[in-house]
């Protein structure tokens, strides 16, 4: 038992951990400035996002075979007193509590470090400061109220806190990656990378090797790369004897750029350097030429 609370508390740290970047990345898209990476989440929604869910289900799960262990003995007390070494499980709150209390004194320490070295707007500092100190705030709370719920005759108040306060934190975390990260405007930026990835390899090839035609080209090309551009509807004609067009079509909008800001939460993962030239594409069909130097 008191290892599953070790872990219990454990969890709860990258549970608080993870809400407290949301609420960071929510400052930062709401007020235009560049994302800081983060240690466990680096600058993406998603992560925190299945973090905080998946996390929300193990610790309901795990609240619940606690509370199951201790009916099944006439008393809290007499639980405590049965645990391998009493009220440990208080112990590890508090080691975790104090985790938690130096992670929020240096994060609020870099902070401000970054303001006065930087010199990047205030405003963004002090909501970023406040919002470490809210999450560590309810943090305290909850080590509070479970001191106070081995010795309390009813449970009730302690499981209505803390599950309306997990409650929340998954509600604001759904409301940020909609509202900042939506999936399906991920997921058509995402399907057009892998487009332009595909275009760009096939172009060169055709620029590395002297291949006579587009049909060398794709004769050249295995099984499962043809079925990729017949896939992505990618076609590729000749210009001249040195060059192709290569024909593809984009589904994402200039404008889902604009609203999860791709160039700066997608560059280190999903290769978004391909759009480095994406206000010459359009919505659409597009199509890229391919030159081959003369020699």
């Amino acid at each position: 038992m008191v290892v599953m609370q070790a872990v219990f508390y454990i969890l709860l740290f990258f549970f608080g951990n993870a809400f407290c970047t949301v609420l960071h990345f929510i400052i930062e898209d709401s007020l235009g400035t560049s994302p800081e990476s983060t240690l466990f989440f680096l600058k993406e929604y998603n992560r925190c996002f299945a973090a905080i869910v998946v996390l929300t289900l193990i610790l309901s799960v795990m609240l619940y075979l606690r509370e199951r262990m201790i009916r099944k003995t006439s008393s809290v007390e007499e639980y405590e007193a049965k645990s391998t070494f009493p009220l440990l499980n208080c112990q590890i709150c508090d080691v975790v509590l104090g985790i938690a209390l130096l992670g929020a004194i240096v994060r609020c320490i870099i902070l401000f470090y970054s303001y006065l070295s930087l010199l990047p707007d205030l405003f963004e500092t002090f909501l970023k400061t406040s919002a470490t100190l809210l999450c560590l705030s309810l943090l305290i709370l909850y080590s509070i109220l479970e001191k106070k719920r081995i010795y309390a005759g009813s449970k009730k108040l302690y499981y209505l806190i803390v599950g309306g306060i997990m409650l929340s934190f998954d509600s604001i975390t759904v409301f940020a990656v909609f509202k900042y990260a939506n999936p399906a405007v991920f997921a058509r930026i995402i399907e057009d990378c892998h487009t332009l990835e595909t275009v760009k390899d096939l172009g060169s090839k055709w620029i590395g090797r002297q291949y006579k035609n587009t049909d060398e080209l794709l004769s050249s090309l295995d099984e499962s790369k043809r079925n990729v551009l017949k896939t992505k509807d990618i076609s590729c004609g000749m210009n001249d004897n040195a060059s192709i067009a290569v024909k593809f079509n984009l589904i994402s909008s200039p404008e889902d750029f604009s609203r999860i800001r791709a160039d700066q939460r997608l560059d280190h993962l999903h290769r978004y350097s391909y759009f480095s030239e994406h206000n010459s594409y359009k919505t659409g069909q597009n199509i890229k030429n391919f030159v081959r130097k003369k020699k």
